[in-house]
Formats: C-alpha cells, sequence, structure tokens
C-alpha cells in the first residue's frame, strides 16, 4: 500500500518517520531524501 499526497491529510502532527521505507542517496544535483510520515 501507498501513502496520500500530504494536502489530503487532515492531520496537524506528525507521529513518527517510518525508517524501514527512508531512503538517503547523493545525485549528481545533490542529496535526495525520500521518508514517509505517519501522521
Amino acid at each position: 500500500a501507498r501513502g496520500v499526497p500530504v494536502d489530503a491529510v487532515d492531520a496537524r502532527e506528525i507521529k513518527a518517520v517510518t525508517y524501514s521505507e527512508m531512503a538517503v542517496e547523493e545525485t549528481d544535483d545533490g542529496w535526495r531524501c525520500y521518508v514517509v510520515l505517519d501522521v
């Protein structure tokens, strides 16, 4: 399952980062970070 766009969520606070899907990588343009937030 995938999440929804952040503007579609009515939550006001972030509970946690889901580290199991976190990715950090260096690209030609700099750094890219992908995180999943539990709201």
